[in-house]
This record gives structure tokens, sequence and C-alpha cells, in this order.
């Protein structure tokens, strides 16, 4: 049996230890501990590095740098080099339906990729990301993310993240000018 662990209990140890985290249900039917895991049980990757970047959820330590040059540690989600394209077209009822784009689901912006991305910083204790999907980053969790960081935003975005080859291929390093929110169809909003 694997070491599991669930998506919110990753720390800066376990990517330390381990610089790639897989999803159990992206990867392991057929695994005896398949069935006791839910879509937020991981494991390590214990093959050779760098991972493979094969469809389905990892997570890859990666370096976060703020805008006034310091560097944390965190993870991101390799995306990989075919990110924008669309799943095949599928028949539904008597039509047959091309699914749009990730990014034509986003308003044909680039910043789409960072919804796959997803990059995570670790300050301190805590974890903190900045793709909100539709709800977007609680104002709450903004205001904690500044205390722990101990900078204003002027001083944090844009930040720059980047993993090492040597634990992954794809598509590993991009930029966050501030916290996301994705409303269907339209570009991500970004707010400081």
């Amino acid at each position: 049996m694997p070491e599991l662990r669930q998506f919110q209990t990753l720390t800066r140890d376990d990517f330390e230890c381990h610089p790639v985290w897989i999803s159990i249900k992206s990867f392991d039917s057929g695994e005896p501990w398949f069935d006791e895991a839910n879509e937020e049980t991981f494991r390590y990757w214990e093959k050779d590095l760098p991972f493979p970047n094969q469809r389905g959820i990892a997570f890859v330590t990666a370096n976060l740098e703020f805008k006034n040059g310091t560097i944390y540690p965190g993870f991101i989600c390799p995306a990989r080099e075919d990110w924008n394209i669309s799943l095949p077209a599928r028949k539904v009822r008597d039509q047959w339906i091309k699914p749009p784009s990730p990014s034509e689901r986003h308003g044909g912006s680039p910043t789409a990729i960072l919804g796959i991305q997803q990059p995570r910083i670790f300050l301190g204790q805590e974890t903190f990301g900045f793709w909100g999907g539709r709800a977007g980053i609680s104002e709450d969790t903004r205001k904690a993310f500044y205390r722990s960081a101990s900078r204003p935003p002027e001083e944090i975005f844009p930040i720059r993240f980047s993993a090492d080859l040597k634990f992954s291929k794809g598509l590993i390093s991009g930029q966050l000018d501030g916290f996301y929110r994705n409303i269907p169809g339209t570009p991500p909003e970004c707010s400081w």
C-alpha cells in the first residue's frame, strides 16, 4: 500500500521528500487502494523522473518568485504541450458536438492555462492558491496570504513560477499577476 495523502494535507515536507505526487483516480485504476481513494487522494510518483506528464492530475514541486525577488517553495500541475486542444467531437442524440478548447472556454485568454497549472505556494504552515474558479479567492484568504507574505501586493505581483525539468516534462512555468476568478466564456478576472 503506498503512502496516500489528501490534497489539502500535502505539505512542503512532502514535496521535499518526493517532488511529484499523482492522483490515485488518474493513474491507479485496478490497484487495491483505488476504491478507498477519492478525487483528492494522491500518492508520490515512484518511477523514474522526469514525470512523463501523462493525462491526469499530478503535482510537481516548484519555486514561486515574488516581484521583489523573494523565492518560496510551492507546487504546480504541469500542463501538457497540447493543453489547449479540445476533446474529440461526440454524438449527443442526433448531433455531433465538439467541445471548446480550454482557452475558448475562458474567452480565448492565454491565462486559461493557469486553471490547469494551479500554482500553489507554501508560506509558513499554510498553502495558498491563486486560481479560484467561479467563486474566486475570498477576501479573507487574500488577506491571510498578504499577512503570511508580510508584503503588500505591489511587492509580490507578478509572481513567476517554475518547476525543474528534471522533475517533469510539459509546461512547467508561468506568471501570476494576482488572484484569478473564472467566469465561463470570459477571460479570467485578475485582482489583488
